[in-house]
């Protein structure tokens, strides 16, 4: 095996405690919540006039969560002719919602 492709050792123990120092009020043995938050409208909730109209909007990430697939262009504030195009990301269902959805569905 050559130089080149040696593995490589990650020190995820060490930043582990460099973050822990950092922030010694944060808990980081659980999880953190899922961020619902839209990024096109700036309002807390993805609109949803956008997925009655296609559901392809709608996708299913690693995790099995349900997120808002709708891309934007996030302008730049020096130069208007400028942006830079992104996904909005923000989680619709998690995995747990999405199977209780599925098994009785929203009106039962």
């Amino acid at each position: 095996m050559s130089e080149d492709l040696a593995p490589v050792k990650l020190d995820v123990g060490g930043l582990m405690k460099k973050l822990e120092k950092k922030f010694p009020e944060y808990d980081f043995s659980k999880p953190p919540k899922p961020d619902r938050r839209c990024k096109i409208t700036e309002k807390d909730e993805c609109p949803v006039d956008i997925f009655e109209k296609n559901q392809s909007y709608k996708l299913l990430d690693i995790d099995g969560e349900l997120v808002c697939g709708v891309r934007y262009k996030l302008q730049d504030k020096d130069n208007p002719y400028k942006y830079e195009e992104r996904t909005c990301m923000a989680v619709l269902r998690t995995e747990a919602e999405r199977q209780v959805y599925e098994q009785k569905g929203f009106f039962k």
